[in-house]
């Protein structure tokens, strides 16, 4: 006569239920009905139009009239939840899990998919997880749907609500904003008989769990703008080039879009222009009014309506002096003056953050959970919006400084590496990175900034960005003039570097210029038989060569390579690319003779260097 009503760990209590055994039957008939009166599934992949759940189901939120896109997402929530789950045996119920970082609206789309099929199911439950109760969101379920009778004890509510889901052949749970793994284990026991979907930041869950994943991706181009113009009418008069460069600069986040439309409809004669340079002009992004604090309750699903405040949700949980934990913050802060949407090299950031290997992989973990970052197979990368907000948590002042100095010296180095092996694809995402860092370095003024903007025209130059290179040399050459004087050797080096990038642009008077007159500071600085000079008296003869002046290019082809051999001897690949060259200068001026002797110097270089089949 007596029994367990509910699992004793979730704090079910000995309670007498009398006519349980009537009240299952009774339950079974009403199920029994109700699954021939729910209406027949739709199409596949064709979205129904939204309506309502079916009566005692319980969501939160009302429909988000302004919901945009995620049509790809709807259709595999369904297929998933619904249409795969028809055909097979009772108990085996789907859990899936929309997952993505904060604010790329993982909670519109679950609210959405009630709304649009709801009514397909025996009845939609919504369990909040923010908070981590979720046996009173259960009894409210429980509640909401009039069970009878009712018990007086919470945890009698929650094992009558969990008894009557337990015979259910198409119910949906929704489990929102739940992260922990070891609880949602423990509620998936519970729920076998019914269809989960579950909404997290977490990317990926433990494989025993068998939950199905759905990464929410960011919103194209022109979901962005359908949900400006959403928010905004007077937008429909606005032209697509006018407006898109302000959903580019959201980065595509659904929440950020949605703010600055509700700004945007609330200022009226703000043009799109205008609040773009609003934008461009505030200090951090995540400052400007429209993202941080403009809309105020007035979020479908009352979640925070600042950016700036829901990803300090994820930021918060790295608070502690674990090593862990201080090696994510290390790490994050470097990722944020990293160029975003760009994958950044785990030797970079590893090398950077000076961290245990254990704890540098266990601060990536972290920063992969709380969507921090974003795990590729190429590896990591930063959302433009949470690099601005890296950097609003990042310290001021020398702290800050010596983080960058370390960061763009670590970053120097594996140019220079890289560049050695070739213009690969790892090289430009590297030069991606330095195009970010430098006017950052330069604009507070480390002593770094030269070199850096060296490397940079160098690494430009090399993948035949000229114009960008040049810009860079010459600001190199001004930090390093201010820095060192005009005679340092330094100087010499990056006015070398400018000559050579314009005589590639074609300007060879101002390459002439520049190469001697880093001549005459390499020679004042090493003296007259250093390597470098040889280099830059290479230089020189190759502008002469081209300006036609075949006969001083000869003399200083000449001195250039009795410098380098005297330096190296005769076992050098560059020595060979001064003889060829110079071959080909005596080829110009018809002396055959000494040009095959040049040409066969260089070859016996080159085969005595890499042997006989080298390419």
């Amino acid at each position: 006569m007596a029994g367990f009503v509910g699992d004793p760990q979730l704090g079910g209590t000995r309670t007498m239920i009398g006519h349980a055994e009537n009240v299952r039957i009774e339950t079974l008939k009403a199920q029994e009905t109700q699954l021939q009166e729910l209406p027949q599934l739709p199409a596949r992949d064709v979205l129904p139009v939204p309506g309502q759940p079916p009566a005692g189901s319980r969501i939160i939120y009302s429909r988000n009239q302004a919901f945009v896109g995620r049509e790809e997402d709807l259709n595999w929530l369904a297929e998933r939840l619904l249409y795969a789950q028809e055909s097979q045996s009772v108990g085996i119920s789907p859990a899936v899990a929309a997952t993505g970082l904060g604010g790329i609206g993982k909670t519109q789309l679950a609210v959405e998919f009630c709304y649009r099929y709801g009514r397909y199911f025996e009845g939609v439950h919504w369990v909040s997880g923010i908070g981590g109760d979720l046996i009173v969101e259960i009894v409210e379920c429980g509640r909401t749907m009039g069970l009878l009778p009712w018990p007086e004890k919470i945890e009698d509510q929650l094992a009558r609500t969990l008894f009557e889901w337990s015979h259910s052949q198409r119910r949906l749970v929704v489990l929102d904003n739940l992260e922990d793994p070891a609880m949602l284990r423990q509620w998936l026991a519970k729920l076998t008989a019914c269809r989960v979907l579950v909404t997290s930041r977490r990317p990926a869950w433990p494989a025993d769990l068998g939950l199905q994943e759905c990464k929410l991706g960011l919103l194209s181009p022109v979901e962005c703008l359908a949900l400006l113009r959403d928010l905004a009418p007077r937008l429909d008069a606005v032209s697509e080039d006018r407006l898109t460069p302000v959903a580019e600069r959201l980065g595509g986040l659904a929440l950020a879009v949605d703010l600055a439309g509700r700004y945007l409809n609330d200022r009226e004669n703000l043009t799109s222009e205008e609040y773009l340079g609003e934008l461009n002009e505030a200090e951090n992004l995540l400052v400007h009014t429209s993202l941080l604090d403009w809309v105020t309750n007035d979020n479908p699903t009352r979640h925070e309506t600042s950016l700036a405040a829901t990803f300090s949700l994820s930021w918060k949980q790295l608070e502690g002096g674990e090593a862990d934990k201080i090696a994510a913050r290390k790490i994050f802060e470097l990722a944020g003056w990293c160029a975003p949407n760009t994958v950044i090299p785990g030797e970079l950031l590893s090398g950077a953050a000076g961290v245990a290997e254990i704890d540098f992989d266990r601060g990536m973990k972290w920063l992969y959970e709380l969507g921090l970052l974003e795990r590729t197979k190429e590896g990591p990368v930063i959302h433009p919006l949470l690099a601005e907000f890296s950097r609003s948590m990042s310290p001021v002042g020398e702290k800050r400084n010596s983080v960058l100095g370390v960061l763009a010296d670590t970053l120097s180095k594996q140019v220079n590496e890289t560049h050695d092996s070739g213009f690969t694809k790892a090289f430009r995402t590297l030069i991606s990175h330095l195009e970010q860092i430098c006017p950052v370095v330069d604009d507070i003024g480390l002593a770094i900034a030269g070199s850096l903007w060296n490397s940079l025209g160098l690494s430009l130059s090399g993948i035949v960005r000229f114009e960008a290179a040049k810009t860079c040399f010459e600001r190199a050459l001004a930090i390093d003039e201010a820095a060192y004087g005009p005679n340092h050797s330094v100087v010499a080096r990056d006015v070398n570097d400018l000559g050579r990038v314009l005589r590639e642009l074609g300007d060879l008077a101002g390459a002439k210029q520049c190469f001697k007159r880093a001549l005459a500071i390499a020679m004042e600085a090493y003296g007259t038989d250093h390597p470098n000079v040889a280099w830059i008296v290479y230089n020189l003869a190759e502008v002469l060569r081209e300006q036609g002046d075949l006969a001083g290019a000869k003399q200083c082809f000449k001195r250039a390579l009795a410098i380098a051999m005297e330096a190296y001897g005769t076992g050098q690949p560059d020595i060979a690319w001064i003889v060829n060259n110079l071959a080909e200068l005596l080829r110009e001026q018809g002396d055959l003779t000494g040009a095959k002797e040049c040409y066969e110097q260089a070859l016996a270089i080159i085969k005595g260097v890499y042997g006989q089949d080298h390419p």
